[in-house]
């Protein structure tokens, strides 16, 4: 099988599945500026509707639409126990879960990535997904997944959702880096605490960030210094690097280790 998919986007949930499950899959990359896989392929030629995910079978049969797939996935393995058997009400339940999922959360985000959209339409959408939000929070009161103490597919889905609202929450916190001598790394950390992340959590969310930001920044400057370089100093760009990679490793490592704070790592 292949995953069409896009960094961030709701193909995370039929992704977080296919790792559950164990299944051999590979992945292909989609770029949804630009709609073309890495190759040059135009994406509309995989899917005519344009995004992601899809799921490619053995076959060449292309499946689309999350709830969809997340339902052929779990019956897919049926021994891995992520949908219930066809016909009990946990099934039902599952459907349920999924149905409002994909209308009332996941469609409820679209105006808010939307520039088109004026702010009084955006903040009308953003009092629609807090009570949603608060429908589901009074849900997961007491239980440790959606059906209780039982992970679904539906849990895969409402995770990559609720990833989302958290990350609007740690850009939030971010836009006070623009406050002179204001440290990014620290207003995202401290901002996703106090917006209820764990200090992980919140600690992810600063490293991941600041990846493409490094990136972007270390090669402008490398494009714009290049005549100052000679080729002795690539030997000291391998030694950082490595050094770098040591030092990541090592903190990772012991992330790891931390304690997740009671959470759960799949809800």
């Amino acid at each position: 099988m292949k995953l069409y998919y896009a960094p961030g986007a709701c193909s995370l949930a039929p992704h977080i599945v296919l790792n559950e499950l164990g299944v051999s899959f590979e992945t292909e990359a989609v770029s949804l500026k630009t709609h073309k896989l890495a190759d040059g392929t135009d994406f509309y030629t995989i899917n005519p509707k344009g995004y992601v995910p899809v799921l490619e079978l053995d076959d060449g049969t292309r499946l689309t639409e999350i709830a969809a797939m997340l339902q052929y996935l779990g019956d897919l393995v049926p021994e891995a126990g992520l949908l219930p058997a066809a016909g009990s009400m946990e099934r039902y339940r599952v459907l349920e879960w999924l149905t409002f999922i994909s209308s009332e959360l996941h469609k409820g985000f679209s105006p808010l990535f939307n520039a088109a959209f004026p702010e009084d339409v955006r903040q009308v959408f953003r009092d629609r997904l807090a009570r949603r939000f608060e429908y589901l929070d009074g849900h997961l009161a007491d239980k440790t997944y959606l059906l209780g103490d039982r992970y679904t597919v539906a849990d895969a889905y409402a995770y990559t959702i609720l990833s989302w609202k958290d990350a609007l929450k740690v850009g939030f916190a971010q836009a006070f880096a623009l406050i002179p001598g204001t440290s990014r790394s620290g207003a995202t950390i401290i901002g996703g605490m106090l917006f209820g992340l764990s200090r992980r959590a919140a600690t992810e969310f600063s490293f991941f960030l600041a990846v493409p930001t490094l990136v972007a920044a270390g090669g402008y400057d490398f494009i714009k210094h290049r005549a100052l370089l000679s080729s002795a100093d690539l030997g000291m760009f391998g030694v950082g690097l490595v050094a770098a990679f040591l030092a990541a490793t090592l903190l990772a490592a012991a992330g790891a280790a931390l304690p997740a704070n009671g959470r759960s790592s799949r809800t």
